[in-house]
């Protein structure tokens, strides 16, 4: 049974190379609060939808965000290619559960990660994969040991390409309880390149 990870978050058992509290007493450059000004969902989304097709939305800042060594920003893929990011070493971070129906952390969870093949992932998600993945809109990560789970939706998934990193995809969906031993299906940026582009001055 497939489930679909609500808000925001992160994983299941992961290693955390940077922390984040959700306090108000988090130095200044390690959180900051932006309002939201306008976003868009994709014309094509479909909640109902077997899959979650199109599950990626455009999100504009009522201001720019601060950059600084605690907080940067990723580029859009280099590529359309949907072998692209297979076998690269990537990270996931959110705010989702730390285990099916567990906890959520008050600390901003990071897990290194790798993509695998639509074939793998299909093969390893089951029934589930043969009816729902897709391999333009979908791409999947997967090592064993973490994953996405409930409250990681939209929570992103960078991969690093010559020493850039890059945004190759959204949280978007997994396996109900979110079992370490399936992947995490991740909506694939690259796939939306156009319609990002004709929604923003990027």
């Amino acid at each position: 049974m497939k489930i679909k990870f609500q808000t925001r978050g992160d994983v299941s058992k992961f290693i955390s190379r940077n922390q984040y509290k959700r306090s108000r007493r988090t130095p200044p450059g390690i959180k900051m609060e932006v309002k939201l000004y306008f976003y868009s969902m994709h014309p094509e989304y479909n909640e109902n939808a077997g899959g979650f097709p199109n599950d990626i939305a455009i999100l504009q800042l009522s201001s720019a965000a601060e950059l600084s060594e605690q907080v940067q920003s990723a580029n859009l893929p280099s590529s359309t290619s949907t072998s692209f990011y297979n076998g690269r070493t990537c990270y996931i971070t959110g705010w989702g559960r730390l285990s099916g129906g567990g906890s959520l952390p008050n600390i901003l969870q990071e897990a290194k990660t790798t993509v695998v093949s639509h074939s793998n992932c299909r093969n390893m998600l089951g029934y589930t994969g043969l009816l729902y993945l897709q391999q333009g809109p979908h791409i999947c990560v997967h090592t064993g040991e973490n994953g996405a789970c409930n409250g990681d939706s939209g929570g992103p998934l960078v991969c690093d390409v010559n020493g850039k990193w890059e945004l190759a995809g959204a949280t978007s969906w997994g396996l109900q309880n979110c079992p370490t031993s399936s992947p995490s299906v991740y909506a694939r940026v690259s796939n939306y390149l156009s319609w990002i582009r004709q929604n923003t001055d990027l």
